[in-house]
This record gives structure tokens, sequence and C-alpha cells, in this order.
């Protein structure tokens, strides 16, 4: 009996720390887009970037499809990065940000 709980907590401590690390992976994949592109990876960076994908989102509503990729392009001070969007149609017709990747 002990063994099979302390197994299970092991197994359970190492798909956390193998989530974190594919995390970790993520934003440092999205944090190199954005600086590819010239974006700085604070505030007024990140605030940059969502205002664009909000402005971009609002103009092509109707064709935004859920569970479909996004693709759209951003322009920056030293280049460009590529942003994936997913979103999540409500019955009201609003829609909202579901999953992002920057490249």
């Amino acid at each position: 009996m002990f063994t099979s709980v302390y197994n299970k907590t092991v197994l359970e401590g190492w798909k956390s720390l193998a989530k974190f690390f594919k995390t970790e992976k993520i934003i440092n994949l999205q944090k190199k887009g954005l600086e590819k592109a010239g974006f700085s990876d604070d505030v007024n960076g990140n605030k940059n970037v969502f205002n664009y994908i909000l402005a971009v989102a609002n103009k092509n509503v109707s064709k935004i499809k859920q569970g479909e990729w996004f693709v759209t392009t951003i322009k920056g001070p030293k280049g460009k990065a590529t942003i994936m969007t997913q979103w999540q149609k409500l019955d009201n017709g609003k829609i909202y940000l579901k999953t992002i990747k920057i490249f």
C-alpha cells in the first residue's frame, strides 16, 4: 500500500515538473518571437501586442472559427512576428481569447 501511494506521488511530481518545463519552453519561445519583432517583454510591449490582437480580432469576427487557428502577423520596430490565436465564441456572439502562440 505504501509503495503504490509513494509511486503515485512521485509520478504526479514528475508530471508537474514536466508540465512546468513545457510551459517554460512555450513562454521562452513566445518571448523570443516578441523580441525578434522588437517588442519588449514587459507591460508596455505586451499591451501593444494584445491591443493589436484585439483590433485584428474585432475586424475579423466573422472569419474566426471556433477551434481553428486564426493567424496574423504583427510588425514591430525590428521585424515581424507571427501570432496564432484560438478563440471561444459565446452564445451571445462575443468571443474571448482562448490560446495564443507567438513566434
